[in-house]
């Protein structure tokens, strides 16, 4: 099995409310020129993953030397507030902090990132985009 972190790349249109902050910022960037990030985004931690990654770790599963639940991620955590710099730098769109909504308040996780020690010791060690090279393949795309 993989165990996906947190996928964003193109085609997430269909996606709506679940899509990436990736996409999300990049279409506020788009439409409104301002990107809106919640207060304290630089406290809440993902490991964003380019979905081409993911489809190369896919893929290379069936070569995995044993079974298992492997991680699919880049192995670093990254904040909400830097998805937004990068794509405020790269799209000239300002940043609003807004409150953070009180019902996710009890529910919202503020750190993932994927272990890859197994999925390393399983044969699987390709490079993975950087948060930049990823947001930057999407905006070029």
């Amino acid at each position: 099995g993989l165990r996906y972190f947190n996928v964003y790349g193109l085609g997430e249109d269909h996606k709506n409310e679940q899509s990436s902050p990736v996409h999300k910022f990049l279409s506020q960037s788009r439409t409104k020129g301002e990107i809106k990030v919640f207060k304290g985004s630089k406290e809440f931690l993902r490991d964003f993953i380019h979905v081409d990654d993911v489809v190369s770790a896919t893929l290379s599963a069936k070569n995995f030397s044993s079974p298992g639940i492997y991680n699919v991620g880049t192995g670093v955590a990254r904040s909400f507030l830097d998805v937004a710099n990068i794509i405020s730098d790269a799209t000239s769109a300002r940043i609003t902090e807004i409150p953070f909504p009180e019902k996710l308040k009890s529910k919202y996780q503020k750190f993932t990132c994927s272990n890859n020690k197994k999925i390393v010791s399983a044969g699987y060690n390709s490079k993975r985009y950087s948060l930049e090279e990823g947001i930057k393949s999407v905006l070029d795309a």
